[in-house]
């Protein structure tokens, strides 16, 4: 099953996208901030990841370099 980390500091948006995700059969993992979507990626080397655009503490675009 192809795994996606989804992050956003909301957790409601976190829950939702990974029902959905599930629902379509990717296995999904969530991280609430920047730093733990960098754990969550070097530990699970998922297929995909789904950031929020605005996280508090790490920019984004520092986040995906």
């Amino acid at each position: 099953m192809p795994v996606v980390v989804v992050v956003s500091e909301e957790e409601r948006s976190r829950r939702s996208l990974d029902r959905q995700l599930q629902a379509q059969g990717f296995t999904a993992e969530e991280g609430s901030g920047g730093l733990e979507a960098l754990r969550r990626v070097y530990a699970l080397r998922p297929d995909a990841v789904v950031l929020e655009a605005g996280l508090t503490g790490m920019d984004t675009q520092e986040l995906t370099r």
